[in-house]
């Protein structure tokens, strides 16, 4: 009989290091102990001790006092070990805690024999059982000294393992406990003061076996403070004792390493959830799993579990995992199927960060798996529908949006730069673009959280931002500030409680002087939620501004327009530039041939003498291989039901190009006029035709 799920082990407490005190006290409180320095087996380099470190959970194994007697079958609890109890041991030897699955009822009744490494004549500390070999085991061992079979010790086990188990129930008794800590902050002294010798020592064997702590101050503190609770027996840990630490640990490091850390709970919580977060993992992932299972979810979904460390670490009472798309890199953009522990009530149901409209959610104070089930599986269409590959270049965009805040659409006339600007506004909201663009001109007017305005060359920051404008007030005329466009979406985006998304489009952005019009903001946008300071006072005097994180900034901008400024360099700092150039357009509608021949006075890999057609002063530093900025734009390829495309051709391609000519764009050469005469006597097919 082959148990592949878990290890058999022997340990054996040699009489050369335990005298009978030592062994019987360690039997009584449930403690294995092995040396770090037992070596290797000859066959293997796998060292003994590597044996009873790794042992999961669950393995099982007997413990031996040297050749004199087998005493119990023990299965392990948990995966942390421990500082030796035993005060002669302290320095050296290291201990795990375990669950008696059966006692000697013949202790001296075994093989004593030296064939195998794991029986107790060999003179090993901890060997596993091969597991060809159980049987021999059973023979040898457990049923001369424990009359037990296999069997018996898998049925055994097995309700052990059931009974360290936890429930979902108990994670709501955890949660509300967790909440009892956060409101009452000097609470977790008394329950970490409480605790075992032996948790106290599982968690001091943690943090002492952490080689981060050096680089990471919080994981130095709490090295420092479980240090102290272990040394000190008789002398309770106080605020006053962390605050000493927390100052020696700072001394160490060059900035306030815990100016967010006044919580007394968030640092030492960790003492206390350590010998319950395992669980709490372990049941979360096999809800999950069943979940996914059952629904016939797996192949296009994936997880992510927040428990009582909190999505930073540093503490919570809120338990809560979401299951989404497997195209999305993380939860946060996702449409889930989300599942919460809050308040001792379950919360689940269908949830989108960035639509909140479309959230449903079920609360109940009884678990019931069922009910989960069928809630969630109202929602599968939602999840399997939300697949951001159908959206890759727009997501991609959006990315750099959210990491840049402000980003720059740049390129020639007709390539549909404001268009791709509400897409992308759209998307930011939505995580969806709508093929429609009548219903997305809908949502943009009515949405909230986006506004659109168009630069031009008279615009100006009291356009833009705060201005001084005349109000009548008791009969007469007062000059008074009045927050313009940006401030009132700033405005929004600060007072918005979950944080949503808010857009601003700015269309012709490099028509108006930037300098001009930006004034402070030009340092404010590339330093989020700092104060600065503006140019006038609001109606209460406050002439502090600053802008939040959740408002970002599209802006558009014609490469080929050489009649208006352009960004320096303070300014293109602190913008993203993301090229939107002519392409081919799979469409019936659109005229690919005339598309290739205009495309030859443009494009390096269509005509290589390019640089000989647009005029050598017009590729400067700006332009310098990027006769792409000047390229015409694919709209104007597009044939209309209703107009005659030779129409366009006369009064809008050819036009553009000789007035790229007139302005030094396009050289005046025969090979220019050739192309553009080829232009005007180009023939299509009537649409209608």
């Amino acid at each position: 009989m082959i148990m592949s799920d878990m290890k058999i082990l022997k340990i054996s407490h040699g009489n050369q290091y335990f005298n009978i005190d030592d062994h019987k006290l360690m039997l009584d409180m449930c403690l294995a102990s092995v040396h770090p320095e037992t070596g290797a087996m000859a066959s293997t380099k796998v060292t003994q001790y590597n044996h009873f470190i790794t042992a999961k959970k669950g393995d099982v194994f007997f413990i031996c006092r040297s050749n004199e007697s087998i005493d119990v079958i023990g299965m392990f609890k948990d995966e942390r070990p421990l500082y030796s109890l035993l005060k002669n041991h302290y320095e050296g030897w290291v201990d795990r805690e375990f669950t008696i699955i059966f006692e000697a009822t013949d202790k001296k009744n075994y093989d004593k024999t030296k064939d195998k490494w794991w029986l107790p004549g060999n003179l090993s500390t901890c060997n596993p059982v091969k597991d060809n070999e159980f049987s021999l085991f059973e023979e040898k061992i457990l049923l001369p000294a424990f009359g037990k079979t296999l069997e018996d010790l898998k049925i055994k086990r097995n309700e052990a393992l059931q009974n360290l188990e936890i429930q979902i129930n108990d994670i709501v008794e955890l949660q509300i406990d967790f909440n009892r800590l956060l409101n009452n902050d000097l609470e977790i002294f008394d329950v970490v003061n409480n605790l075992s010798e032996i948790e106290k020592l599982k968690v001091y064997y943690n943090y002492g076996n952490r080689d981060d702590a050096d680089k990471r101050p919080v994981v130095l503190l709490r090295r420092k403070l479980i240090e102290f609770v272990v040394e000190n027996k008789e002398t309770p840990l106080t605020k006053e004792i962390v605050d000493t630490l927390k100052k020696e640990v700072a001394t160490k490091f060059d900035k306030n390493v815990f100016h967010a850390w006044s919580s007394y709970f968030r640092v030492l919580y960790p003492f206390y959830y350590d010998q319950f977060k395992a669980n709490v993992i372990k049941l979360l992932e096999n809800l999950i799993e069943n979940i996914r299972r059952d629904l016939g979810i797996v192949d296009f979904t994936k997880n992510n579990i927040v428990h009582f460390d909190g999505a930073q670490n540093q503490g919570s009472d809120h338990v809560w995992f979401a299951i989404y798309n497997s195209s999305y890199k993380n939860q946060k953009a996702a449409k889930q199927l989300f599942f919460s522990v809050n308040q001792g009530k379950f919360i689940f149901g269908l949830r989108s960060h960035k639509n909140p409209s479309i959230n449903k959610s079920t609360s109940t104070d009884k678990y019931d798996y069922s009910e989960i089930l069928n809630v969630f599986r109202e929602f599968i269409g939602e999840i399997k529908n939300d697949d951001i590959t159908k959206f890759k270049d727009m997501n991609d965009l959006k990315e750099l949006l959210e990491f840049k805040k402000q980003i720059i659409l740049q390129g020639p006339p007709g390539t549909g730069k404001t268009y791709a600007a509400k897409d992308l506004a759209e998307f930011t909201i939505t995580d969806t673009v709508s093929t429609d663009k009548i219903k997305q001109a809908e949502f943009i007017n009515t949405s909230h959280q986006i506004e659109i305005i168009q630069f031009h060359p008279a615009y100006t920051y009291e356009d833009f931002i705060r201005g001084i404008v005349t109000e009548p007030i008791d009969g007469k005329l007062n000059y008074v500030p009045k927050d313009k466009l940006f401030l009132e979406l700033v405005d929004k985006a600060k007072n918005d409680d979950s944080k949503k998304p808010y857009v601003l489009i700015i269309d012709e952005i490099n028509r108006a002087n930037l300098s001009s019009v930006l004034g402070e903001l030009i340092y404010a946008l590339e330093y989020r939620n700092q104060i600065f300071k503006s140019m006038y006072a609001d109606k209460k005097g406050d002439y502090k501004l600053s802008i939040p994180d959740n408002l970002y900034i599209i802006g558009t901008m014609n490469t080929a327009d050489r009649s208006v400024g352009h960004l320096d360099y303070a300014l293109r700092r602190r913008f993203a530039f993301y090229d939107v150039l002519p392409k081919v357009v799979k469409d019936d509608s659109f005229e690919q041939p005339l598309f290739e021949i205009v495309s030859k006075l443009f494009v390096k890999e269509i005509k290589d003498k390019v640089d000989e057609l647009v005029a050598s002063e017009h590729l400067g530093l700006e332009f310098q291989d990027r006769p792409q900025d000047i390229w015409l734009g694919h709209s104007y390829f597009f044939k209309k039901e209703d107009v005659d495309f030779a129409l366009r051709i006369k009064y809008e391609i050819v036009p553009i190009l000789l007035e790229y000519i007139k302005d030094g764009i396009l050289n005046n050469s025969d090979e220019v006029k050739g192309i553009i005469n080829e232009i005007s006597n180009y023939k299509t097919l009537d649409v209608n035709s």
